[in-house]
């Protein structure tokens, strides 16, 4: 949970590492605010990490179904109106892009 909420507060986007889904976070407390609603478990299953991955992809396979979509901070993706920020080693941060163009995403409230 601390790789994932590494920086998701500070002024700046976070780099993708050490999380890739901290960028996207990022950009849903920009949107709108500070909130965010977290769930964790440990199941036994998990001390295997090859198990533990194929149980995260389970879980969110049933997600998927349940919401009709994969979830927000999902699969390395970014809102659109975004730039987002590289890996800590190429140096590039992201942020809100200028004067985007087309159809702009409501506030995110209660998708994560």
């Amino acid at each position: 949970m601390s790789a994932l909420a590494r920086n998701v507060y500070s002024d700046e986007m976070p780099f993708r590492d050490p999380h890739t889904a901290a960028p996207c976070l990022w950009t849903v407390r920009d949107q709108s605010g500070p909130g965010f609603e977290v769930s964790t478990a440990r199941p036994p299953l998990t001390d295997d990490a090859q198990d533990r991955k194929g149980l995260e992809a389970a879980c969110i396979a049933l997600a998927r179904r349940e919401m009709g979509e994969s979830p927000t901070a999902n699969f390395g993706r970014i809102i659109p109106g975004y730039s987002q920020s590289s890996y800590r080693s190429d140096g590039y941060v992201g942020g809100p892009l200028e004067d985007v163009e087309g159809p702009q995403w409501p506030a995110l409230t209660g998708l994560l």
